[in-house]
């Protein structure tokens, strides 16, 4: 087990080739068709909607959208859970959500398949808005959404984002994952701390298009999980004050700098950002890893400390 088991752990949603065509007529929810190419997973999808849909509607700043469009298809060998296309070059063409009907099975539960339809509604949805918002914080604000549509989640997916955050900023050195047997056994290295920081200004630059054409491309666990905490810290309600503000001064997205005040991390205060990881491995986020990872690999356990 290596550090590749961070990037599954911290839910990813990409963009991915066009699912197979659906095989099962479609349902008809309110605003929604849902297609689905696996009748059990799309039936999933369907008992999921009103939750997710109440979880998006706490955001402000939503548009008034047509009829939705929701793939569940396989996607092929891949870890992705979801995706949403816009389609700017068509302005009447709604977007389009897909799900993926043969994600690994860690993934394929209730509550999972319930976040990931949220985190997509999400993307989905926002209005203009939030047009100054980065793409990274776009991403955490999804994540926000999904763990309200599915609150059972939110443990595991904290110290999974506490993992990918100090990878993020001390490199493959700041996180030792070795399993041993059915023990999965964590070393945090404080020492390696640090020098990842000074790329967070330029993440936080990245807009909607941007993100997976950037050089962080291959690390999107990691800007996912920075996202969350930065969402985490600002609050949804602050987040959106500063997008307006950032939109009536004309800027084209929120300055990095205001993030990161908003959020009480400055740059130059690494034992702030490492105290926000440390906050997230606590009893509840290990103990919900590990039942979470017990349904799949039974009598698993979890071994994290914290080294100099």
């Amino acid at each position: 087990m290596n550090c590749k088991l961070l990037a599954l752990l911290c839910c990813s949603f990409a963009a991915c080739a066009t699912p197979r065509a659906a095989s099962v007529a479609p349902w008809k929810v309110d605003s929604f068709e849902v297609h689905a190419y696996d009748e059990t997973v799309g039936q999933c999808v369907l008992a999921a909607l009103p939750d997710a849909r109440r979880a998006v509607a706490l955001l402000p700043g939503l548009r008034p959208t047509g009829v939705a469009r929701i793939d569940v298809g396989p996607f092929g060998p891949t870890e992705l859970l979801g995706y949403t296309c816009f389609f700017p070059d068509e302005p009447g063409r709604e977007g389009q959500i897909a799900i993926a009907s043969d994600a690994d099975s860690w993934y394929m539960t209730d509550e999972r398949v319930s976040a990931t339809l949220a985190h997509e509604l999400t993307h989905f949805s926002l209005g203009p808005e939030w047009g100054a918002l980065p793409a990274v914080l776009e991403e955490g604000l999804c994540n926000w959404v999904a763990t309200r549509a599915a609150p059972g989640i939110a443990p595991e997916d904290r110290l999974c984002v506490a993992l990918c955050v100090a990878r993020l900023m001390g490199g493959e050195a700041a996180v030792e994952v070795v399993l041993e047997e059915h023990l999965l056994d964590v070393k945090l290295h404080r020492s390696a701390v640090c020098e990842g920081l000074a790329e967070v200004p330029e993440m936080l630059a990245l807009g909607r298009f941007e993100l997976w054409s950037s050089r962080w491309s291959e690390r999107a666990d990691e800007l996912y999980a920075l996202g969350h905490l930065l969402v985490q810290r600002i609050g949804v309600t602050r987040l959106h004050q500063l997008c307006v503000a950032a939109r009536e001064r004309g800027l084209e997205l929120i300055p990095a700098s205001e993030v990161l005040a908003a959020a009480g991390l400055p740059l130059d205060r690494p034992e702030l950002w490492w105290a926000s990881v440390l906050a997230m491995t606590g009893t509840p986020e290990r103990a919900g890893l590990v039942t979470w990872l017990s349904g799949s690999m039974p009598g698993f356990d979890l071994r994290l400390r914290e080294e100099p």
